[in-house]
Formats: C-alpha cells, sequence, structure tokens
C-alpha cells in the first residue's frame, strides 16, 4: 500500500513533459501571431505608401486637367513602373480607365476640354507578396486604392488683383465665340470678369478695376453706376483717371458663397448687379489705344498696399495693338507705344512685389499693328512679352494662339486664370 502510495506521489510530480508540451503549443501560437502582425504591418505601410502616390498622382493630373494633360500627368506620377512614385519591390498597376477624367457639379469649378472636366480620378492595385502567411497558403494580398483631385479650390496665398480692361471703341465689335453666344467683346469681357470674382476668396484677395482710355474722376463711376451714360475719355498725355475701382473685398458675402453681391461696385461694373443694373462698364474709346500708362498704374496701385504674404497680380485684356496718334499721346510717349507697355511689364515683374501679369490677348493681330514701334512689333507677340510667363498668356480670337493654354474662349480663359491662383486638392472619392 505505501508503494503504490508513493508511486502516485512521484507521477503526479513529475509533470516536465506536460509544461514542455503546453510552452511549444504557446510558441506556435506566439509566432503565428508575430507572424500576422508582421505580414499585415507590412501590408499596411504598402497600402500607406500607395495611397500617397495615388494622392500625388491625382493631385498632378488635376494640376494640368485645363491644359488637356491631365490624364498623361497623373499617369507620369504613378507607382507604375517606370513612373515618378514607383514603389521599390512591389508591382503597381493602374486599374483599366484610370486615370479618369470626371466633370464635378458640387465643385463649383468650370468643366473643359474633351472630355469636359474639372476633376481626376487615379485608382491604383498592387500585389504585395506575404512573408509568413504563405505558410497557411496566401502568398500575396492585392491592394486597390483610389483619389480624386478637383482642378482648382484650394487658397495657397492672398492676392492682390488689378484688372486692366480695354475699353477702346473695338471692344464694341462682336465676339463670335464667348461662352456659346454671340456677344460684344466688352458684354464677354464682363462675363468673364464676373467668372474670375466667383472663384476668390473675400478673407483673402482683393480686386480692382482698371480701363483704358482713362476718364475724368468726376465720370469714372459712370463704368458702374447702373446708368447708360458713358464716362468723359480722356487724352493720355492729359492726365486721365485710370482707376475705377480700388482694391476691395466686398464681391461675395464670404468665401463659400456662390453667386455675387450685386450691390459691389466691381461686381456692378462687371455687369453683376441686381435688376435694372447690369449695364456694367462701357466703351468711351475717343483715344486710341495706349496701355503703358495703365501698367504703370496698376503696379502703383499694387505697390502701394503690398504687404507680408500678398502675392500682387495683374490681368491686361487688350488686342494689344498700341498706336494712339500723337495729339493723344504727346511727344515724349509716342515712339515704340507697344515697347512702352512691355518695358513697364517689365519694370512690375522686377519690382519689390514680384508682380505676376498675366496678358489675354483679345484678338490681337500677328502682323502689322503697333504702328509706331521700330523694331517692329506684332501686338499678339506684345502681349505675349508682357505675361510673366507662357504660362501666363491666353489667346482668344484671331490667328493669335497660346502654346501653353489651348482655350479661346474668353469666359473660359478668366476661368483658367482664377483656377491658376488656386491650387488642386483632394476631394472624397463620392463627389458628384
Amino acid at each position: 500500500m505505501m508503494a503504490t502510495k508513493s508511486f502516485l506521489r512521484e507521477a503526479c510530480a513529475d509533470q516536465r513533459g506536460a509544461v514542455a508540451i503546453i510552452v511549444a503549443v504557446a510558441m506556435v501560437a506566439l509566432i503565428g501571431v508575430a507572424a500576422v502582425v508582421i505580414d499585415i504591418s507590412y501590408i499596411y505601410n504598402v497600402r500607406r505608401q500607395l495611397q500617397n502616390a495615388t494622392d500625388q498622382s491625382a493631385l498632378a493630373g488635376a494640376g494640368n486637367v485645363y491644359q488637356g494633360t491631365g490624364i498623361a500627368t497623373a499617369n507620369s506620377y504613378s507607382a507604375t513602373t517606370g513612373n515618378k512614385n514607383v514603389a521599390p519591390g512591389i508591382t503597381v498597376t493602374m486599374v483599366s480607365g484610370y486615370p479618369m477624367l470626371r466633370c464635378l457639379s458640387s465643385l463649383n469649378l468650370p468643366c473643359s476640354g474633351s472630355p469636359s472636366a474639372n476633376a481626376v480620378t487615379v485608382m491604383q492595385t498592387a500585389t504585395v507578396p506575404t512573408f509568413f502567411a504563405r505558410i497557411f497558403g496566401k502568398d500575396t494580398v492585392t491592394i486597390t486604392v483610389q483619389a480624386t483631385a478637383a482642378a482648382a479650390g484650394n487658397q495657397p496665398k492672398p492676392y492682390n488683383i488689378v484688372l486692366i480692361i480695354d475699353t477702346t471703341g473695338s471692344m464694341d465689335t462682336n465676339d463670335g465665340y464667348c461662352n456659346g453666344s454671340t456677344r460684344t467683346r466688352i458684354a464677354c469681357a464682363k462675363l468673364g470678369g464676373q467668372q474670375l470674382l466667383k472663384g476668390m476668396y473675400p478673407s483673402m484677395d482683393k480686386v480692382s478695376l482698371m480701363t483704358f482710355p482713362g476718364v475724368s474722376s468726376a465720370t469714372k463711376s459712370m463704368h458702374h453706376d447702373c446708368f447708360s451714360s458713358e464716362p468723359t475719355s480722356v487724352a493720355y498725355n492729359a492726365s486721365p483717371t485710370y482707376s475705377i475701382i480700388s482694391l476691395a473685398n466686398d464681391y461675395k458675402s464670404s468665401d463659400t458663397a456662390t453667386t455675387l453681391v450685386t450691390g459691389s461696385n466691381i461686381v456692378k461694373a462687371f455687369g453683376g448687379g441686381a435688376s435694372g443694373c447690369t449695364q456694367g462698364m462701357g466703351t468711351p474709346g475717343g483715344q486710341g489705344t495706349y496701355f503703358a500708362d495703365a501698367i504703370t498704374a496698376a503696379q502703383a496701385e499694387l505697390a502701394a498696399n503690398t504687404s507680408t504674404g500678398v502675392q500682387a497680380v495683374m490681368i491686361l485684356l487688350s488686342d494689344g495693338d498700341a498706336g494712339a496718334t500723337l495729339a493723344k499721346v504727346g511727344t515724349a510717349k509716342y515712339d515704340d507705344q507697344c515697347a512702352q507697355a512691355v518695358t513697364a511689364a517689365n519694370a512690375a515683374k522686377a519690382a519689390s512685389t514680384n508682380t505676376w501679369i498675366y496678358a489675354v490677348a483679345y484678338s490681337a493681330p500677328t502682323s502689322g499693328g503697333c504702328s509706331t514701334d521700330s523694331p517692329a512689333i506684332t501686338p499678339c507677340n506684345t502681349m505675349k512679352a508682357i505675361a510673366s510667363s507662357d504660362a501666363k498668356f491666353f489667346a482668344s480670337g484671331g490667328s493669335c494662339t497660346s502654346t501653353v493654354n489651348n482655350v479661346s474662349d474668353l469666359v473660359t480663359i478668366f476661368a483658367r486664370i482664377q483656377s491658376s491662383l488656386t491650387s488642386p486638392r483632394l476631394v472624397p472619392d463620392n463627389t458628384t
């Protein structure tokens, strides 16, 4: 009996084999958990890289959607082989049908091009190898991500913008392609101005208006006072007033507003007043075309209102054909009137304000013109030289064209200028 008890005590006390089994099983479980964690962590890291690359691809494509190269640019910034965001060791492909151009109505941005678009969606997929899951027969995991970016909308910096509008007699002629209808050039310019204002941010951006020929200070308000009378134009050599409306931000009630404030003078000048107040600025003309002094006056206003972090911007709309008579400009300013305008523009670009100048050549001749200039220069080339860069030169009507901006409708041009003053931004993929 005593021997039996002793045997049982020894048997119960000797559990070393059982512990070893339990430890072995636990180790397998722990290794399995660690393996899963490592695979999941790696897959998550790859997904994050792929999402970043897809975001960058969409943003890059959206930045060029209005230039007609949105898809090509998005592809070049993708993570697929040979492109700028390639992921080493990972096989990435673009999902069929992407990058995709989209026209999203909720963005309050114009859709243009073919197909008509204001956004880009990119969808990429990657095959990710596993390290430990293959033990259980899972050699790879497929990840698919997408991103949508709007052509513009972010507020990269505040702007002070001076619009210089040609109001000579030639602006009363018809533009046969203005937002799909036939309108006078000045009517089309006013629609374009409204388009620009709708996209700006009054909390940050101020806009002013200048016209040429200049007018008398006593009558300049006739460009926005809702009556049909024209302001009195003044010869270029008789100290005219170019500034119609000084820098202001009352054109919208808020940054998110989708309509203009009808009581704002600059809105009224662009024909956006309330019922019975849609006449806007007129075309007093009578002095010929000379715009060097208007550029200088615009730069003076920008310089007087400069502040840290605010970008000075000038937008000039004209046919570029300066050549006012001697009686209108005087001896000192008669020669080389187009070259004078280029000189004035270069001075603005080189000033401490580092002014950006957008030039919109409106039916600018590509031969002849600029009658007082020697050596000869065409109105089209004058406007190109005035612009800060090729990207800031636009052309509407006639044979004068831009090699960078492939749009000629004036309203769309103003929309393009507005979008270029903002930045592409990511939007939810279900945006409509």
